[in-house]
């Protein structure tokens, strides 16, 4: 039984894989590939001998009907909705359910006896889903539960969304209906073998066709009528101009000739032809990113803390403005999705730049003019802006106030407050996690559901021990560092909750990183000369102060050595 199972998310083919020893008999492969991708993977599946496809919700329905092999699609059971809606309930921002039928049927069901405020919006077509969240944005939903072609459409406009994955019942289920359908096959495959038999004897002509005009069979005796003889199926190309009664038969059929005269014609069903478009990804240039697509809005930015929604009032009311804007916070507390968020709401047509200050110094005068004149109409944004010289710091304030026309929005962001020219910006500051602990739960929900989409996992949550040993936590990496440890506890996790005990061990992991991080950083502050002091005390040290030693290790020999001491 060989078997292609097009899976719409990474996480479900890992998930596919660990039950492929479930059916130790199959042959199977599995794929990823969402909607118009996994019918391309389907249809090649036809010229390479699978049986049957195995894929979910609205992939499966699109392969359906794009290729004659049979479907198995793996339904969204009650178990899926009830362990996606456990994960979100108790979310305090907006929710929404978005999807095909199948899961909207399942989902009213479970939100129902779990008695949730959550609306459902059943689609009918993919093309339906991008409209419909913009819509519910400015609706104030932040969060959108749905399959695959939903979440891609609430990343690109904007909105957190939460993927309703696939669990270990559904997918056995598929397994165990695609191994009846099989069965199945193979019966009618006995039954047809027998009529080709049959066919083979016959004294009328017999000739098959596919939806493309194409011919599936052909027996002996319309052979020699048409002049088929010693001819491979494909090479049949001017059948239908050189005799006239075949032009008028459309679709998929059985055509049955006697004496060259068309006795009956059975149509089938028809398929209907898909046509792929692929967009071509464009490189980044080595210093300078451009943005159109997949920016953050302000539903991106999550929390109901004070200290966030008064960030997210100001910088609303500034996205309507042409100030430029300085964004100050820790690392990983999230500048760049707010410098984003700014652009988005401003209506802006030109694109996001984005500019690196590590990676630019005084000599990165073509970088900046280059960076400036792509984001005409856009946003020039600024990272580690203090990293950047501040002669050109200023001369990007000063070319902002020139009369030119299609000047790009300027953002800035830093670790600190602008330490020169502070009036000529307006200062957003965004705080660190440890001091809007009240946003951490939201913040979790989002990340958990994010990583079981990745792993194909089910985690409804933390349990509560842990979920209040996150709160006393100081997370110097911020929204970075949680992201991380929870990819990790999803990653890892056996159960329906993170245990407290998996996440005193992850934890552990993660401080003796950060602590190892934080030593490694410490030798790179001072000046070039600081820094080099540190690395030849550093090896002498390690040496023994043996100067003969510690130079040949450095690569220098000993009067150097004894001279930078001394110096």
């Amino acid at each position: 039984m060989k078997v292609l199972a097009i899976a719409p998310y990474p996480g479900l083919k890992n998930l596919m894989m660990k039950l492929k020893d479930e059916e130790p008999d199959w042959d199977l492969d599995v794929k990823v590939g969402d909607l118009r991708e996994g019918v391309k993977l389907a249809e090649q599946a036809e010229s390479e001998g699978f049986d049957l496809i195995i894929s979910r919700g609205g992939t499966a329905r699109m392969i359906r009907e794009s290729v004659s092999l049979p479907v198995i699609d793996i339904p969204i059971t009650g178990y899926d909705m009830l362990r996606v809606l456990t994960l979100v309930k108790d979310y305090k921002g907006k929710t929404a359910i978005v999807g095909f039928p199948n899961i909207i049927e399942a989902a009213t069901t479970v939100r129902d006896l779990l008695g949730l405020r959550i609306q459902s919006y059943t689609i009918r077509q993919p093309e339906e889903v991008r409209d419909l969240l913009i819509r519910l944005r400015r609706e104030a939903i932040e969060v959108i539960l749905g399959d695959v072609v939903t979440v891609q459409a609430a990343a690109e406009t904007g909105l957190h969304g939460v993927l309703i994955t696939s669990g270990k019942e559904a997918v056995l289920d598929a397994f165990h209906r695609a191994k009846e359908t099989y069965q199945l096959i193979q019966a009618q495959k006995a039954q047809i073998r027998l009529y080709q038999k049959v066919w083979d004897q016959d004294d009328r002509g017999l000739l098959i066709l596919n939806s493309s005009r194409e011919v599936v069979y052909a027996n002996p005796r319309i052979r020699t009528w048409l002049g088929l003889e010693g001819k491979k199926r494909d090479e049949i190309a001017d059948l239908f101009e050189t005799h006239p009664e075949l032009r008028n038969l459309t679709g998929q059929g059985m055509l049955v000739l006697s004496s060259g005269q068309t006795l009956n014609v059975h149509l089938l069903e028809s398929f209907q032809h898909r046509v792929l478009i692929f967009r071509e990804a464009g490189s980044d240039q080595p210093k300078i990113r451009s943005r159109r697509q997949n920016l953050a809005t302000f539903s991106r930015v999550t929390g109901q803390s004070e200290q966030i929604r008064e960030t997210v009032r100001c910088a609303r009311s500034l996205s309507q403005s042409n100030q430029p804007i300085w964004i100050a916070g820790e690392a990983g507390t999230g500048k760049e999705t707010l410098a984003q968020a700014v652009h988005t709401e401003s209506g802006r047509q030109g694109p996001f730049v984005i500019l690196d200050g590590e990676q630019l110094s005084e000599a990165s005068r073509s970088e900046i003019n280059g960076a400036w004149d792509l984001a005409k109409k856009g946003t020039l944004y600024c990272k580690q802006a203090e990293r950047l010289p501040s002669a050109m710091i200023g001369e990007l304030l000063d070319r902002w106030k020139s009369p030119e026309t299609d000047k790009p929005r300027l953002i800035f962001s830093s670790t600190t407050p602008p330490l020169e020219n502070p009036s000529s910006f307006v200062i957003l500051s965004l705080p660190p996690l440890r001091e809007r602990t009240e946003d951490l739960e939201d913040l979790c929900r989002l990340w958990i559901a994010d990583c079981n989409s990745k792993y194909g996992k089910q985690i409804v949550g933390l349990e509560p021990a842990l979920l209040q040993l996150f709160k006393e936590e100081s997370w110097p990496g911020n929204l970075n560092q949680l992201a991380e440890t929870l990819d990790a506890l999803v990653r890892e996790a056996q159960g329906p909750h993170i245990t407290l005990d998996e996440g005193k061990k992850q934890l552990n992991r993660t401080q003796s990183l950060q602590r190892r991080v934080s030593k490694r950083d410490d030798w790179l502050k001072g000046t070039l000369a600081e820094i080099e002091e540190k690395i030849i005390r550093h090896v002498l040290e390690e040496e023994g102060n043996n100067q003969t030693k510690a130079a040949k290790r450095l690569g220098i020999n000993r009067t150097t050595l004894w001279r930078k001491l001394n110096r």
